[in-house]
């Protein structure tokens, strides 16, 4: 049997199927699509980015130009540090790695630095995936957030916002991830100047087009 005859045998077998479908089975297959477009419709909607009237402790906007993808680490976003020069936030990318894997270097930090009232951890045990496995903790800290950025075209607009009792990263406008904390955490936050493409994780490896930060303080 040729191409054009098998394409013919299954549009004539897709005919049958609908007529022997019926017309209830088939105007209730096409309200459950309908429903699914509604339920991603809503899903994209909760991505974007979130309306909050309380006024940010600190909100940041840069437009990151990454280029070409060749597997290097990008570094530092920004440092923000108080009068006395403390560092007490700042973002970017840390890409560790040992002599197993290294992890995502799409994954974006966030951190808040508490103050001496709230600079409390917790250690949960997690789970051996096997006996001979070791010991795995996770440490649980208030004022970090991390989310997985999706590489998209340069450049890339990313923004942290950090309030009273929240912290939120976006990434073209849509939230990437977000979390809440108790307000002692940012009782003390008194930022007085900020370092672009310097902190932390290191100089930034790719180029900032424009930055942004509110309220004003000395870059």
């Amino acid at each position: 049997m040729d191409l054009t005859q098998a394409r013919k045998d299954a549009k004539t077998q897709r005919k049958r199927a609908l007529k022997s479908c019926g017309y209830w089975r088939c105007f209730l297959i096409q309200l459950v699509l309908i429903g699914l477009g509604m339920a991603v419709a809503r899903v994209e909607a909760s991505s974007q980015k979130p309306k909050s009237k309380e006024t940010p402790v600190l909100q940041v906007t840069m437009q990151v130009d990454f280029g070409k993808d060749i597997g290097q680490s990008f570094g530092s976003l920004l440092e923000v540090r108080d009068s006395r020069g403390h560092v007490i936030a700042g973002a970017g990318f840390a890409d560790v790695y040992n002599t197993m894997f290294r992890n995502d270097r799409y994954t974006v930090q966030f951190f808040v630095q508490p103050n001496s009232e709230d600079n409390q951890f917790t250690l949960e045990p997690l789970p051996r995936p096997i006996k001979e496995y070791g010991q795995v903790i996770r440490l649980k800290r208030p004022g970090n957030l991390a989310a997985t950025m999706q590489p998209r075209g340069n450049p890339t607009e990313l923004e942290f916002l950090l309030t009273r009792d929240s912290m939120t990263i976006l990434q073209d406008g849509k939230q990437l991830a977000s979390t809440k904390f108790g307000s002692k955490l940012t009782a003390e936050f008194k930022p007085a100047s900020i370092a672009w493409g310097k902190g932390t994780f290191g100089p930034l490896q790719r180029t900032i087009r424009s930055n942004t930060v509110k309220p004003g303080i000395r870059g």
